[in-house]
């Protein structure tokens, strides 16, 4: 005689079972994007790190090519002046050794440094002390995301210029110039801060 088989009808999920069950998913989907979260965040933190390097590397630069090629426009005028805190003056030559004033400036608002210069009108710069070249319309932005003030774990900083030269009357100067810098679409927890003392060279007046 032939035996006859049944199938039984499989059990399904009880309603406890499929709590547990997306509960469970729930957890490893939030620990996946959490660990995204911080990977992606680092990545961020370590790319707009590198930029603001790469930036202030680049302003450091360029004001030591500038600062060391300074020479004086006359006998009452230093190679190199701080005008103020947030502005510095470069006498030099160009290539076609036409005399220039090179102006770099923090532009606390903009949060930028910018670099400009303007070319004397005469052959010889005028012998009055501190010559005007003109009305600078040449700018360049040499570094964005600059910070006016950070408190830092060493002490407080303040981004600017200031002459540190033993004499008034000594013809090679030297600049502290501070640099503190943030990425404003990525803030670091803590900005980069830089100092450095430039010295210019010995040149006499024209």
């Amino acid at each position: 005689m032939a035996k006859r088989f049944s199938i039984k009808s499989a059990k399904g999920f009880s309603l406890m079972e499929l709590i547990i069950t997306l509960t469970l998913l729930s957890i490893v989907l939030a620990g996946i994007y959490t660990l995204y979260f911080y990977v992606q965040t680092g990545f961020n933190m370590t790319d707009a790190r590198s930029e603001i390097n790469h930036q202030m590397n680049f302003a450091f630069m360029q004001m030591t090519n500038d600062i060391r090629s300074a020479s004086k426009p006359n006998n009452e005028t230093m190679s190199v002046r701080v005008v103020s805190q947030y502005e510095m003056l470069v006498y030099t030559q160009n290539k076609e050794s036409k005399y220039i004033v090179i102006s770099y400036k923090i532009n606390t608002e903009k949060k930028i440094l910018q670099r400009g210069w303007v070319e004397c009108a005469t052959e010889i710069p005028p012998e009055v002390k501190n010559p005007s070249y003109g009305i600078i319309e040449n700018w360049e932005t040499v570094m964005a995301g600059v910070l006016e003030s950070a408190s830092m774990p060493d002490g407080d900083y303040t981004s600017g210029f200031l002459d540190i030269t033993d004499a008034d009357t000594n013809e090679r100067r030297e600049i502290r110039i501070t640099l503190i810098g943030n990425d404003s679409n990525r803030p670091l927890n803590r900005p980069i801060v830089s100092v450095k003392t430039l010295t210019s060279r010995s040149k006499g007046s024209p």
